[in-house]
């Protein structure tokens, strides 16, 4: 069985976590609160697949890394990872990218990068994509226009363009609009 990596898979990303868990994969979601971590795994406790709850604030990086590293020794290492990580968690992101690629040279990392004041693109990380090219994958979350009017996306339709690029294996893909970025809500 296949294993992806979902942090912050309670929020906007839940879809994901679903889709996973229908297509028989162990799906471990990391996230800090663990009432709604929980939810996630009753809610597909029907589906093919395992949800597999780490009630772990990220910013704690050693523990988080500790706990996934237990979960991947009892089940298998992470094939695919998609992370979903503040700019506070920088440490633990990258700690956490250094870990998945030492312990599975085959994984596939998908960051997701978005923010209400910085273009999305400004945030690409040029060194993991210069280190990890055939592994580390980007994300851009942005906006949707509707004629004269714009909102931000919402969350089944980012979960669905997180799925889109792992389907398709897209070495960076836009969810949404990112231009003209002046127009964003």
């Amino acid at each position: 069985m296949k294993h992806i990596l979902i942090i912050g898979g309670t929020g906007m990303l839940q879809d994901v976590a679903g889709y996973f868990t229908a297509q028989g994969y162990y799906v471990t979601v990391l996230a800090r609160n663990a009432g709604r971590l929980y939810a996630l795994k009753k809610r597909f406790i029907k589906q093919p697949g395992k949800i597999i709850p780490i009630a772990q604030d990220y910013r704690d990086w050693k523990t988080s890394i500790q706990k996934i590293n237990d979960v991947t020794e009892k089940i298998c290492t992470v094939d695919i990872a998609v992370l979903w990580i503040h700019a506070t968690g920088k440490i633990f992101s990258d700690k956490l990218k250094e870990f998945l690629f030492t312990h599975n040279p085959e994984i596939i990392v998908y960051q997701l990068l978005g923010s209400a004041s910085i273009h999305p693109i400004s945030l690409t990380n040029i060194e993991w994509k210069k280190n990890h090219p055939d592994r580390y994958r980007e994300i851009y979350l942005g906006y949707v226009q509707n004629g004269s009017s714009t909102r931000w996306l919402t969350d089944k339709e980012i979960a669905g363009g997180v799925i889109r690029a792992i389907e398709n294996d897209v070495q960076d893909y836009i969810v949404g609009d990112l231009e003209p970025w002046n127009q964003k809500p």
